[in-house]
């Protein structure tokens, strides 16, 4: 990594400013459809973890960056040819894609979360234009307005290698999530224990509410997330080892949330395939 450029310092100084601030009081998955309006920012954050937290998920993205690295082939670490000013700062692909992760939804303290089924070209458009002001008002002293459009291009772009490997990273992260949701819904106290360890009394009918919503959350990840993981692992190292290492988590999740029999079909297919010679 650069020594001038450190991920967790740019998250410092993201954190310690009033976009920081904003940021943290918004919880990620936190439509009424998924988080119940009940369980509060904190109690959500302590069931799911860091990840449902929109200023946690910036370091939390980072940790996911260094998982793809190390599943990665160690040999595939240069800087395509598609950023030549990033390859002038950073030395590795590495390096680049925890960065691009670490900055990558610090728009969404001005703009909002927005859901991707809600997500359009013009509000899309207008997050691009956000994240470049943001990072020239927060980082300019450490990119320039090129280095901040290829940054650009890999945060909200697949058209382009690393933007390619950078929504892998994304999907990582969803259906990591998702498996602590069915983690939680399959009998286990955490969820228990975090709402009575809050509550004078533990509201039983949101218990329930809770495992539901939960249980949404899994089944809705699964549905959309899965199969472009899939897809993508025949051209893509560590997909394909992250879903083969999370098969038998992944496996029982999917027969626990009643998720779409084609979709399971299609991933004993995947495992099927993975298992030949």
């Amino acid at each position: 990594m650069s020594k001038e450029i450190d991920p967790l310092g740019l998250y410092y100084r993201y954190k310690e400013s009033d976009y920081g601030t904003h940021l943290f009081q918004q919880p990620r998955f936190g439509i009424d459809a998924i988080k119940p309006r009940e369980i509060s920012t904190n109690d959500w954050t302590l069931i799911l973890g860091p990840d449902v937290n929109n200023l946690w998920h910036l370091p939390h993205s980072v940790n996911v960056a260094t998982i793809y690295q190390s599943l990665d082939d160690p040999s595939d670490g240069y800087i395509p040819q598609d950023y030549p000013i990033l390859a002038g700062i950073f030395s590795n692909k590495y390096e680049v894609l925890q960065v691009a992760a670490v900055v990558h939804d610090i728009q969404e303290a001005v703009v909002g979360d927005i859901n991707i089924h809600n997500k359009t070209k013009e509000s899309q458009q207008r997050e691009e234009d956000v994240f470049r002001t943001m990072m020239q008002s927060l980082y300019g002293d450490c990119f320039g307005d090129g280095a901040i459009e290829e940054l650009s291009r890999i945060v909200f772009h697949q058209n382009n290698p690393l933007g390619y490997q950078f929504q892998i990273i994304e999907e990582m992260g969803y259906v990591m999530t998702a498996l602590q949701a069915d983690h939680i819904t399959n009998g286990s106290p955490h969820l228990q224990n975090v709402l009575s360890g809050r509550r004078e009394a533990l509201d039983e009918d949101l218990l329930l509410e809770s495992r539901g919503k939960l249980s949404h959350l899994v089944y809705d990840v699964m549905g959309t997330t899965l199969p472009r993981l899939m897809g993508k692992s025949s051209n893509n190292i560590p997909s394909r080892k992250f879903l083969i290492n999370s098969a038998p988590d992944i496996h029982s999740a999917l027969g626990r949330h009643n998720c779409a029999s084609d979709l399971i079909g299609q991933w004993n297919n995947f495992t099927n395939l993975m298992k030949s010679p």
